[in-house]
């Protein structure tokens, strides 16, 4: 699986920085700006006279689970599954999906929305964005706050890769969980703005992280 969805991020961040290249490539240099300096300068400062100057480190929330971005607010890992559906992507993209499925030893094919979905051998990713209906989820109520990156099944076992809009909807979807049964050997750990959680209802078992990174997951499956 690891080795997968390494493939699918590289091959998005390929395709993202094509994209921005050709963007790169139509500007023009900038002209100078700020004050002329004329042919006859001040004598310049000896090694001990200049001036000290100090930079400090951008400050950062710990509590953030993704890099933000100029504007101040979180990156939007939405934009991986948008790049890589079928109706935003050129011919030439469309050319380097095919070229790097052939070298990599996986096949693909397209959900009716444009969303990709990857086959390779007994393993299924599906790039999408909502909570998607499947013979798994359909035991779990929907979790809310929450955006689908890639959903993998394997081994009758379901996994969405997610990125949640907050600590607490992870937290509020572990409560919703217990719940609706899925409260017998629950395991749940909420500390230093990392929450996971996991519990069954007697048949299946349900595991929750989230805070472990930019990339957290939901999984599915039966009580082995």
């Amino acid at each position: 699986m690891k080795k997968l969805l390494g493939i699918i991020l590289i091959l998005v961040l390929s395709l993202s920085l094509a994209a921005c290249g050709k963007e790169i490539g139509k500007t023009e240099d900038a002209p100078p700006t700020g004050p002329s300096v004329s042919a006859k300068s001040e004598p310049a400062l000896a090694e001990d006279d200049a001036p000290l100057t100090r930079e400090d480190p951008a400050e950062t929330d710990p509590s953030a689970g993704a890099p933000a971005s100029s504007d101040g607010t979180a990156a939007d890992v939405s934009t991986m599954t948008e790049a890589m559906n079928k109706n935003n992507m050129t011919a030439e993209q469309l050319a380097q999906l095919e070229a790097d499925a052939a070298a990599n030893g996986y096949t693909y094919e397209w959900a009716d929305d444009g969303s990709l979905i990857i086959h390779q051998g007994d393993m299924t990713i599906l790039l999408e964005g909502g909570w998607p209906g499947n013979d798994y989820t359909k035991l779990v109520p929907a979790p809310s706050g929450v955006r689908v990156v890639t959903t993998t099944e394997e081994d009758g076992t379901f996994t969405a890769i997610v990125t949640w809009d907050s600590h607490d909807d992870a937290v509020s979807y572990a409560k919703n969980l217990k719940a609706k049964g899925f409260d017998k050997d629950v395991t749940e750990m909420d500390m230093n703005g990392m929450f996971v959680f996991q519990g069954n209802n007697g048949k299946n078992m349900v595991t929750i992280m989230q805070g472990s990174g930019d990339l957290d997951a939901i999984g599915i499956g039966p009580i082995e």
